[in-house]
C-alpha cells in the first residue's frame, strides 16, 4: 500500500536579517501552488494567533500558499519585542516579500495583517506585493498605548526601569520598547493616512463592525488610492472569533485576491 502524503504541506522558513537576525516562518502549501499570502500577527503576538493560524488551514486549500512570519520569538537569533518598533516590523516584511520572491519563486505575493500587522504592512513596501487585505487594522497607534488610564478596565502603560519598557498588565504583562511608545505617539489616524496613499496596489480593509476601529479605518480608506475595498463583518469582534464570523472574514479575503489579476 503507497503512502498517502497529506494535501497541505508545512515547513518551517528561516529568512535571514542583517546582524545575524533570523525571521522564523511557516510556509503552508499544496505543491501547485503559485500565489502565496504573507499573513502579519498583531501585537502581541506570533503565526499561532487567530485568525492567522486558522488562515493558514483555509487559503492553501483554495490556491494561495501563507507564510506565517514571526516579527519576533523565543528562537535564536530571533528578533525580541523589546528591540522593535513598527517601523522595523514593517522592514521585515519587506525583507520577506522579497524573500519569497527571489527563493521560494512565488508569481503573486499578498499581504494579510490582523490588528497591529495592519500598520506594520504600511511601514513596509507594500508596493512590492501584489494586494493587501488589513482585518481591523490599528487604525489610530496614538490611541494604543495610554500612559494614563482614561476608562476602568484600560490599563495605563507604566515606565518600567530595570526593562527599559512601558508595561501594562492585562491579565498577561505587555512590555513595549520607549522606542515603540515614541513612534505609535506620533502615528494618530491623520500620520498613519500618509502611509496609506503611498500604497498603489488594491487594498482591501475588513473591519470587525463591533471592535474599537470601524470609524479610524473608514478615514484611511478614503486616503487610500483605488482600487480599493471596504467590508464590515457584522457581529465580529476584533478578532473574528465569534462563530462564523473568521470564514466570514476569509471568504471576503480570498474574493478581493482572486479579482486582482
Amino acid at each position: 500500500m503507497g503512502v498517502s502524503f497529506p494535501p497541505v504541506m508545512e515547513r518551517e522558513i528561516r529568512i535571514p536579517l542583517p546582524e545575524g537576525k533570523i525571521l522564523y516562518s511557516v510556509l503552508n502549501q499544496k505543491s501547485d501552488s503559485k500565489n502565496l499570502i504573507i499573513l502579519v500577527h498583531g501585537l502581541p503576538g506570533s503565526d499561532l494567533d487567530h485568525p492567522i493560524f486558522a488562515a493558514s488551514r483555509y487559503f492553501p486549500k483554495r490556491g494561495f500558499a501563507t507564510l506565517r512570519i514571526n516579527l519576533y520569538h523565543w528562537k535564536p537569533h530571533a528578533r525580541k519585542l523589546l528591540e522593535c518598533t513598527t517601523k522595523t516590523h514593517g522592514e521585515d516584511v519587506t525583507r520577506a516579500i522579497d524573500y519569497s520572491r527571489k527563493k521560494l519563486k512565488f508569481k503573486k505575493i499578498f499581504l494579510a495583517g490582523h490588528s497591529w500587522g495592519g500598520p506594520s504592512i504600511l511601514f513596509s513596501d507594500a508596493n512590492q506585493s501584489d494586494g493587501i487585505s488589513l482585518w481591523d487594522p490599528s487604525s489610530d497607534l496614538a490611541r494604543c498605548f495610554p500612559v494614563k488610564s482614561r476608562k476602568p478596565g484600560i490599563e495605563a502603560y507604566a515606565y518600567n526601569k530595570p526593562l527599559n519598557a512601558y508595561v501594562a498588565d492585562y491579565g498577561s504583562i505587555t512590555a513595549i520598547s520607549p522606542a515603540m511608545l515614541r513612534e505609535a505617539r506620533k502615528h494618530s489616524t491623520f500620520k498613519l493616512k500618509s502611509l496609506v496613499r503611498k500604497i498603489h496596489r488594491p487594498i482591501q480593509f475588513v473591519i470587525a463592525q463591533k471592535g474599537i476601529w470601524k470609524k479610524a479605518a473608514k478615514k484611511l480608506f478614503g486616503a487610500a488610492n483605488e482600487s480599493k475595498s471596504f467590508t464590515v463583518i457584522p457581529g465580529a469582534f476584533h478578532s473574528f472569533q465569534e462563530e462564523g464570523k473568521e470564514i466570514e472574514l476569509f471568504k471576503a479575503t480570498l474574493d478581493w485576491f482572486r479579482k486582482i489579476k
